[in-house]
């Protein structure tokens, strides 16, 4: 018989860039999304490139001048974090026996 569990989630994801930022930050931390940031995010004029920097910016805690700066593989880096944070829960199986 199995039974699926649960992994915990990452709470914080630690992302190495690969070219540092302006101002010298070599790595950012993205924390995991709430709804509070969707609705804030959501308030931003402009395209979806602005609500993601203000996304990004505000989970990173860095300036939206930081995000913006980024070389792209860096951000996209920064766009894998997100949407992990976004997919569901992973599940693991465990068997008490083998039949």
């Amino acid at each position: 018989m199995s039974s699926a569990s649960t992994q915990p989630l990452p709470i914080v994801t630690s992302i190495d860039l690969l070219f540092p930022l302006d101002n010298g930050i070599t790595k950012l931390v993205m924390r995991r999304p709430k709804v509070r940031d969707l609705r804030a995010a959501d308030k931003i004029k402009g395209g979806p490139a602005e609500v993601e920097v203000s996304m990004f910016s505000n989970l990173c805690e860095v300036s939206p001048d930081d995000i913006d700066s980024m070389d792209m593989a860096d951000y996209g880096e920064l766009q894998k974090t997100y949407a992990s944070f976004l997919s569901p829960r992973k599940k693991t199986s465990k068997s008490a026996a083998s039949s």
